[in-house]
């Protein structure tokens, strides 16, 4: 909402005046997040903590998870804690499945948010098996890995690195 005031210069002291604007109730303070990044990057595993806090020190905040439901106070792996006039989430073991956007709302219904990326911890799929060929023949040699975000993989023969293609 946009609000402005037009004023005409008359005969009246300028020295000392003064403008407020308000919205007739309590001024909504918007929630800030702590770290102060719309994005943080976590391995599957790690333990982390995300600060929200807000200038009124009476009002509440929840948190919403990415699903929109609403986080608990207290309990489970992913909880907040309330501190003063901040609320803090916790995460205990980050999964994969936690990762997406969550909401740190107040009850004047401002609202913060924060995007949680989940990094997978690599894990083979179908690892290079011992390759017997006779001298000249051709062989697939297949490596499949199941992490994200997706990984730039290489390959080595006898500590050289190999463009993958093909190797002599």
């Amino acid at each position: 909402t946009v609000s402005s005031v037009k004023i005409r210069q008359r005969a009246m002291d300028w020295r000392l005046l003064l403008f407020f604007c308000f919205t007739g109730g309590i001024l909504a303070a918007k929630p800030l997040l702590r770290p102060p990044h719309p994005s943080i990057d976590k391995f599957e595993n790690e333990s982390t903590v995300i600060s929200c806090y807000t200038s009124e020190t009476q009002e509440t905040l929840i948190w919403t998870a990415p699903n929109k439901s609403l986080i608990p106070h207290n309990v489970g792996r992913i909880h907040f804690e309330k501190r003063g006039s901040s609320s803090i989430l916790l995460f205990d073991h980050i999964q994969y499945n936690d990762r997406g956007q969550y909401t740190c709302t107040s009850e004047s219904k401002e609202t913060a948010f924060v995007k949680l990326n989940v990094i997978k911890t690599s894990q083979f799929i179908n690892t290079p098996k011992e390759h017997r060929v006779k001298e000249y023949q051709s062989t697939l040699i297949r490596c499949e890995v199941d992490v994200e975000p997706k990984p730039q993989m290489s390959w080595k023969k006898d500590d050289h690195f190999v463009d993958g293609k093909s190797c002599t």
